[in-house]
C-alpha cells in the first residue's frame, strides 16, 4: 500500500494527493524519465520509492499518477520481516532508515557506507555481516545485512559441547593403543 497517491499535470504540479504521507509531499514534482518510471526521490520530508505512469486522454499525455512509499522506519520494518535480514536504507550517502542493532548503526560512518557497494561483508559493531544489494537508483539504495557471526554462532557451540566427548575418545583409544603395544 503506498504512502502517497499523487496526480500532477504534465509540469509536474500536483493536483492531488491522498495517502498517510500526503502532507509530507510537495506541491511541484519533477516528471519522470520516459526510461526510469521507477525511482527514489529525495525530499525535505524523507525518502520515497515512486512508481510512475503516465494519464492520457486519446494519446495525449496529461499527467502523471505517482504511486510513492516512504522508505522510512515502518518500510525497513517490513522489509526485514520478509528477508529475515536486518534492512538499511542508505539516501546521498547518509543513513535514512536501519533495523540493524544500535552497536552496528553507529558503526555506519560516511567511509562505512561508501564502501558497501563494493563490499560482500562489513564489520560492525563487532560482529561481521554479509550484504547483500536488494535496489539502486540514483543516489539511493537499499541493502539487506545478515549477521555471519549469529549464522555461525550455534554451528561452533554445539561442535564445542562435543569436543571434549571426542578429546576423552582420543585419550582413551590413545590409552588402549598403547597397552596393546
Amino acid at each position: 500500500q503506498p504512502d502517497v497517491m499523487a496526480v500532477s499535470d504534465v509540469s509536474g504540479l500536483v493536483l492531488a494527493t491522498a495517502g498517510r504521507r500526503e502532507a509530507d509531499w510537495p506541491t511541484q514534482t519533477p516528471g519522470p524519465q520516459r526510461h526510469d518510471r521507477d525511482q527514489i526521490v529525495t525530499l525535505p520530508s524523507g525518502v520515497f520509492r515512486r512508481v510512475t505512469a503516465p494519464l492520457a486522454l486519446q494519446d495525449v499525455e496529461v499527467g502523471v499518477l505517482s504511486l510513492a512509499t516512504a522508505m522510512d522506519d515502518e518500510y525497513v520494518k517490513k522489509v526485514s520481516a520478509l528477508s529475515g535480514a536486518s534492512t538499511l536504507v542508505i539516501a546521498e550517502g547518509q543513513v535514512v532508515a536501519t533495523t540493524l542493532v544500535p552497536d552496528a548503526a553507529k558503526d555506519l560512518t560516511p567511509t562505512t557506507v561508501q564502501a558497501l557497494p563494493a563490499s560482500d561483508t562489513v564489520t560492525l559493531g563487532g560482529a561481521e555481516y554479509a550484504i547483500r544489494l536488494v535496489f539502486q537508483t540514483g543516489p539511493a539504495a537499499i541493502y539487506t545485512l545478515d549477521s555471519i557471526d549469529a549464522a555461525v554462532g550455534p554451528v561452533v557451540r554445539g561442535a564445542m559441547s562435543v569436543m571434549p566427548w571426542l578429546a576423552a575418545a582420543a585419550f582413551a583409544i590413545a590409552a588402549l593403543a598403547s597397552v596393546w603395544t
